[in-house]
């Protein structure tokens, strides 16, 4: 394209603005142009906002390229302000610059005014919503919007990701932390599930004094985690307790296996039944043993006699085989002899010496 004279020293002029006076200053004389159709200002390293306004200003202006550049959120903004403004602009080219989502979306509402002359809005490489593709497609339905062209970036799903769960981070920490290959070494969480048979609330700093003993101490800041995580109660001595019914709930959450033995169940009373009741034994007298009636006549007689009579190892030997149980059957015989020797008997007369019992 030739310039003229006049059309080489207007740009002579615009380049001194651009590098003297700033950008401020070009914008303003721009707009008092009444002959500009086309402006690039495309890989100029723009980072403006409110100094566009004056751009939307030129009435001659049929087509305005700001793409490739820095533009902040802020510029977006500003353009859509000032779009109705520029009357005869039919071409906005705002590609490859790093607007969100939301800037994207608040440009293509402007395009719902009839206000807005634009026909042709480029958001090239610039990411958009779900929304996006919606919002347009109803604009496109509108009779003056009939031939208007938008192009724009990559659609972002709405991923609905979760939210990760504190305690979760933290029970794994914990057993990571307090994990010894010994064989002492203390299983936390089973100390955890036997801790809460009796208690509700765990003292942190009885806990940790436990894991020191196990050589698995546990800094402050992730003790401090614990309480805040854990529904955590302060007592009036500033003792911090965690919630210990929450840290068991996520134990059976994440460790299933993790269960105690049994406890096993108190004896029941035995039930009520018939007493034993012993046999009634017929009264009389008791029939003593052939071994002790044996035992007391041979003794009374080594009582009476000594070692005086020599007759005593034929008494002994008499009355041993009188009253041997070695026999196994016992006759009346036996238990008569017995009962007249001695009950009635006072004297037993044996060769030549008289034996008093």
């Amino acid at each position: 394209m030739k310039f003229g004279g006049v059309e080489r020293w207007i740009l002579k002029l615009y380049q001194v603005l651009w590098h003297v006076m700033g950008p401020r200053a070009l914008f303003h004389a721009l707009a008092e142009s009444g002959v500009i159709a086309e402006l690039d200002m495309s890989w100029t390293s723009l980072k403006l906002s409110t100094e566009l306004a004056p751009l939307f200003n030129i009435r001659t202006l049929k087509k305005l390229n700001l793409s490739n550049n820095a533009l902040p959120s802020a510029s977006a903004r500003v353009i859509g302000k000032n779009l109705h403004l520029s009357r005869g602009l039919d071409l906005l080219d705002l590609s490859f610059n790093p607007f969100t989502p939301s800037d994207a979306l608040f440009l293509l509402s402007k395009m719902k005014l009839s206000k807005v002359r634009v026909k042709e809005l480029r958001l090239d490489n610039i990411p958009v919503s779900t929304e996006f593709p919606a919002e347009l497609k109803e604009i496109l339905k509108l009779k003056f919007r009939r031939n208007t062209v938008v192009t724009y970036g990559h659609v972002l799903r709405n991923y609905n990701l979760p939210e990760k769960d504190i305690k979760i981070i933290v029970m794994k920490r914990l057993v990571r932390i307090t994990h010894r290959k010994s064989k002492n070494a203390l299983d936390v969480l089973m100390y955890l599930l036997e801790y809460n048979r009796t208690q509700k609330y765990l003292d942190l700093a009885e806990f940790n004094r436990c894991m020191r003993t196990n050589e698995t101490p546990l800094k402050d800041e992730f003790v401090e985690q614990m309480y805040r995580s854990f529904q955590g109660i302060k007592n009036d001595a500033g003792g911090k307790f965690a919630n210990l019914d929450v840290m068991v709930d996520y134990i059976h959450r994440l460790w299933p296996d993790k269960k105690l033995p049994p406890t096993p169940p108190p004896t029941p009373p035995s039930p009520p039944g018939t007493r034993r009741t012993k046999k009634k034994l017929h009264k009389g007298k008791k029939v003593k043993t052939n071994e002790n009636y044996r035992f007391s006549v041979i003794d009374g007689i080594n009582v009476v006699l000594g070692f005086v009579c020599p007759i005593t190892i034929t008494v002994k030997s008499f009355m041993s085989n009188l009253f041997n149980t070695s026999k196994p059957r016992r006759t009346p015989f036996h238990h008569q002899m017995a009962s007249f020797v001695t009950n009635e008997c006072k004297t037993v007369e044996i060769g030549s010496c008289d034996l008093e019992l």
